[in-house]
């Protein structure tokens, strides 16, 4: 549900915007009201509602939209010791899992969804300095161990903490939809029937280079280690 929030804070701020000569005439309402008790009252809303859901002080949230993924700043603000983790994959793998996982979805729209997550990330990720995580999914299928160290310090958790996700990632491979997690696509010959090279480029071949990504493969370019602290 928390991507609700900045679609809301969305909202008020273009209703404020589109009313600005309203707002400078003193017999409106909305001359005597500021956006800011809007934005902090809808703040409040979500606030309160996880605070009567959750009843400890860790609790986590899993929404894969790009809503949820522009809202993270604004969730920041809330929640100012919150961390949030970015988990990526590259667009060949991306799309291919999930046209076998949703086959109703056309081509287009899955490359799409992928194009959209990597560009909101791709702009809120410099608010998140200190505070933000991303991992690369090939990197949980071949180096289990070195993600569960990097995670449970990223999250200052302890040795029994980070020895039980290690164990977690190696066996029971949470969010795997197949045997193929480790497999990397050679987009030259594996691509099914489905893949159209034109769509493909026009919303996915834009954000390969930026996030360290090769058209082999090779899976990631020199130098992207799958992890990056911000």
């Amino acid at each position: 549900m928390l991507d609700l929030f900045p679609a809301l804070l969305t909202t008020i701020n273009s209703f404020f915007q589109s009313r600005r000569a309203a707002a400078l005439e003193d017999d409106t309402l909305l001359s005597h009201v500021s956006q800011r008790f809007f934005d902090e009252g809808v703040a409040q809303v979500f606030h309160e509602l996880i605070e009567r859901t959750f009843k400890t002080r860790r609790w986590v949230d899993k929404t894969p939209t790009p809503d949820m993924i522009y809202g993270a700043p604004y969730l920041r603000r809330i929640w100012p010791n919150a961390r949030f983790i970015f988990m990526k994959r590259r667009a060949y793998e991306n799309v291919e899992s999930r046209m076998r996982k949703f086959p109703d979805i056309t081509f287009e729209r899955t490359c799409e969804g992928w194009a959209h997550a990597m560009e909101a990330w791709s702009v809120v990720r410099d608010e998140l300095h200190g505070c933000a995580i991303e991992i690369d999914q090939q990197v949980i299928a071949s180096s289990p161990d070195r993600v569960a160290w990097e995670l449970t310090k990223f999250l200052s958790a302890g040795h029994e903490a980070r020895n039980r996700m290690a164990q977690i990632l190696r066996s029971e491979r949470p969010e795997r939809t197949s045997l193929r997690a480790q497999h990397t696509i050679d987009p030259a010959t594996d691509m099914s029937a489905l893949f159209d090279p034109e769509i493909f480029e026009k919303y996915c071949g834009r954000w390969l280079n930026p996030y360290g990504y090769s058209r082999d493969t090779s899976y990631f370019q020199s130098g992207n280690t799958g992890i990056t602290v911000l």
